[in-house]
């Protein structure tokens, strides 16, 4: 058995063919497979649908929130809108890495019947300027797409966000009414009786309040509305950064919140009322009766801070008892 030596000019031809450049980029390129096509067809269709729906989403929400902002927050009783909606936003994007992770987009065509319901319920309250459904519209409307984008357990997620953001929701007048008529009825009737414990002319008939010569009506940012409102999405949101699981401080300091609000509002009504009587009408309008609210707002937030230091250093600092 013979062998016969290959020429070295032979090898380095089989070489050179082995790696032919020019065969890779011209006579061989690589071409994605269709199982990548069709990912990537899909990707882009996905990604035109939420850019549709988006755009159909800001169609409904920018309007609203315009309206909003100019009937409902320049008001006393909804000047808490643009804070909650802030510190709600930022609630959300906190979360941004877990939604990303567990997302999941909900498949089917139910949704659409409660989407056309709360739309066209959207658009009569639009023609009619009922505010009140409006907003309550729009924000059923976010919150069915979120659960619809992000998925069941995003929407579970952030129950407390989603919760959070209902305060932006402009209450009808009739509720209101209902809510502060006996808080209205009560404020007139302890600010009269302590000032005529006092020694001041004072009598009350309903919301009223006879000082010397002069009335006073006691509306519903005076009777407590804004800071009821304003301190329980504030006590909320401060109750969920601060206590965590612990429901015992939870309980405490949303149980405070509302004799806080009546009882430093009824504070404001009595010194709006001396101004009144000593002052004059025009002093306790205007300026110092904005004042007033700010005051009585800032000094009943920082009562609840402080009974949520009292609190946690007396009754949760024991163990509790099984």
């Amino acid at each position: 058995m013979t062998s016969e030596a290959i020429p070295a000019e032979v090898g380095f031809e089989a070489c050179i063919m082995d790696i032919d450049v020019d065969g890779l980029s011209k006579g061989h390129e690589t071409r994605p497979s269709d199982a990548t096509a069709a990912r990537n067809d899909t990707f882009q269709r996905a990604s035109g649908a939420t850019a549709f729906a988006s755009i159909g989403l800001l169609a409904f929400a920018v309007p609203t929130f315009i309206r909003v902002a100019k009937e409902h927050w320049t008001t006393e009783s909804g000047v808490h809108g643009p804070i909650i909606l802030a510190t709600g936003l930022w609630l959300i994007w906190r979360e941004r890495e877990w939604i990303t992770a567990h997302r999941i987009v909900h498949d089917g065509w139910l949704w659409i019947l409660p989407f056309l319901t709360l739309s066209s319920l959207w658009l009569l309250a639009r023609m009619f300027q009922i505010v009140s459904v409006e907003s309550a519209a729009l924000y059923l409307l976010l919150v069915g797409s979120g659960w619809l984008y992000f998925g069941a357990a995003v929407v579970k997620r952030l129950w407390f966000p989603i919760l959070y953001l209902a305060f932006m929701v402009v209450l009808p007048a009739s509720v209101v009414d209902q809510v502060t008529q006996p808080l209205k009825l009560w404020i007139s009737f302890a600010a009269a009786s302590l000032l005529d414990l006092t020694g001041y002319p004072v009598a009350s008939t309903g919301a009223i309040i006879q000082i010397g010569q002069y009335q006073l009506l006691v509306e519903d940012a005076c009777a407590g509305l804004m800071s009821l409102f304003s301190l329980s999405a504030i006590g909320l949101f401060y109750v969920y950064l601060v206590a965590g699981n612990d429901s015992r401080r939870a309980v405490i300091l949303m149980a405070a919140i509302l004799p806080m609000a009546v009882l430093s509002n009824l504070v404001r009504v009595i010194v709006l009322a001396l101004l009144t009587y000593h002052a004059g009408s025009k002093a306790a309008q205007g300026f110092m009766h904005d004042m007033a609210g700010l005051l009585t707002f800032s000094v009943s937030l920082a009562g609840m801070f402080a009974a949520d230091a009292v609190v946690a250093r007396t009754v949760l600092s024991k163990p509790a008892q099984t």
